[in-house]
């Protein structure tokens, strides 16, 4: 069974105790292994991630959208907390009045108090970062990769609605290329092999197939349960050794 990844970010993680919600995967671009998830914590009003290293995942139940994970609900909260925009100072500095008066005469500098929240929020972050799974700030995320434009051998092939996993191994297997226009939208399998690069600043995925390719490719319904058949065919297809 292959689970799609836009539908494991729907997913809960259940220890037993408590469900925590699947906010992200963070996975090794260059050999398509996912290594933590993303969990929410925090609750309704205070969203606080942790991340857990994704072996400690057990099999998927599709029908409750969930994953048993086998970690008490302490060493959940206690897993290194993970922060995944560090956000700095929310306001543009340029724009800010070089001083303001108070309501009480007293006056302060906004743009100073700006600066010290910036280096006050960069401290707190540099913290964060220090306790973070050694490697884990270089890792892609499911949540950057979907939706994002694909170019191909010979232009663009269209954008990446999807990408399937094997949740036995928690490896990347195939990615889903959407293509043509909102009423007439079309999916088309590859296998991840055919993965070049991400661009720099993630603007765009690249893969090392051709337009023709992709559109005589194998839609996600034929792949959902690969036998060994099915995945020699695909890299057939696309011209990938067997």
């Amino acid at each position: 069974m292959l689970l799609s990844a836009a539908e494991t970010m729907t997913f809960s993680a259940n220890n037993g105790d408590s469900r925590f919600p699947v906010t992200d995967f963070l996975f090794d671009a260059g050999r398509g292994n996912v290594k933590y998830a993303a969990l929410d914590i925090g609750g309704w009003f205070d969203q606080t991630q942790v991340l857990i290293s994704a072996n400690r995942l057990g099999e998927p139940d599709t029908a409750k959208r969930e994953f048993v994970i086998n970690l008490a609900s302490d060493e959940v909260e206690n897993a290194p907390k993970w922060e995944p925009d560090g956000d700095s100072f929310p306001f543009d500095m340029a724009h800010l009045p070089p001083l303001v008066v108070g309501p009480f005469g007293s006056t302060y500098a906004p743009l100073m108090m700006a600066a010290q929240m910036n280096e006050a929020q960069a401290n707190d972050d540099a913290d964060e970062s220090a306790d973070l799974p050694p490697g884990a700030d270089r890792l892609d995320r499911f949540s950057i990769w979907l939706g994002t434009e694909v170019f191909g051998s010979d232009g663009e092939l269209g954008r990446l609605g999807d990408i399937l996993l094997d949740p036995a191994k928690m490896e990347l297997t195939h990615f889903v290329v959407e293509t043509g226009g909102i009423l007439s939208t079309q999916e088309h399998v590859l296998p991840y092999q055919t993965l070049r690069h991400m661009a720099k600043g993630d603007t765009h995925l690249v893969l090392s197939t051709s337009k023709a390719a992709v559109e005589k490719s194998p839609k996600p319904k034929d792949i959902k349960a690969l036998d060994q058949g099915s995945i020699d065919a695909l890299r057939l297809h696309y011209g990938l050794p067997m």
